[in-house]
């Protein structure tokens, strides 16, 4: 599978400024989210077919052919209300499986709210293998950065735009707003949150897709829209 190129990731925002997160706030270093202004902590990319997510890590995720049994992912805001979210889309390393999951039953401002699937025992509505670093990938960084003393790592994941809509209810013209995350297991929300501010939900959520997509269109040649 192919991924978009460096330049073709858009950095996620919040308050208008790129989403950070300091180093050494999460253990292992491979849970470690990192990143400041100049590298920002997490990207997006649509090409029309795929929707793309990269988060930048302390160290490298990978062991042997997979991941380790961690978890790497993002939350989804859909409706515009950021105290929950509706679903989470995650690289399940216990499995070597990428998997999208809604949550049904909604707690407020509650990172411990885990997504209960259509089933209500977790149950993915979208779950594929992870074959030879297919749907999810990690690579050094090229940019330089060094949080925590040594070169730093992206964990890189996408789903078909197709699937993703379809199930979340959305089309290209949505706003959207990310929360990226890793964990112990895809079950949990305990490791590290990208840029958290204060103890609630509310204020962890990124910008709009609508909010930034609009900023940046036209500075390169990119289908990253959402807008």
């Amino acid at each position: 599978m192919s991924f978009p190129n460096d330049n073709q990731y858009v950095p996620v925002t919040l308050d208008g400024v790129p989403v950070t997160d300091p180093a050494r706030d999460a253990f292992p270093d491979e849970t470690d989210i990192v990143g400041n202004s100049s590298f920002p902590a997490a990207y997006y990319a649509y090409d029309g077919t795929n929707v793309y997510f990269r988060m930048r890590l302390n160290a490298d995720p990978r062991f042997r052919n997979g991941f380790l049994n961690f978890a790497w992912g993002v939350l989804f805001d859909t409706d515009g209300v950021a105290s929950t979210y509706e679903w989470s889309l995650t690289v399940n390393g216990l499995d070597n499986t990428l998997e999208l999951v809604p949550n049904t039953v909604q707690i407020p401002n509650s990172f411990n709210d885990q997504a209960e699937g259509a089933d209500g025992r977790g149950v993915p509505s979208f779950s594929v293998p992870i074959i030879n670093f297919g749907v999810a990938r990690a690579k050094e960084v090229e940019d330089g950065s060094a949080f925590g003393g040594t070169g730093n790592s992206f964990i890189d994941f996408f789903v078909p735009a197709a699937t993703l809509f379809s199930l979340l209810g959305i089309t290209a013209a949505s706003s959207l707003r990310f929360l990226f995350f890793t964990s112990t297991n895809a079950n949990n929300f305990n490791k590290d949150f990208i840029d958290l501010k204060g103890s609630v939900l509310s204020a962890a959520f990124s910008e709009r897709t609508d909010d930034y997509s609009r900023r940046r269109l036209g500075r390169r040649r990119r289908r990253i829209d959402f807008y």
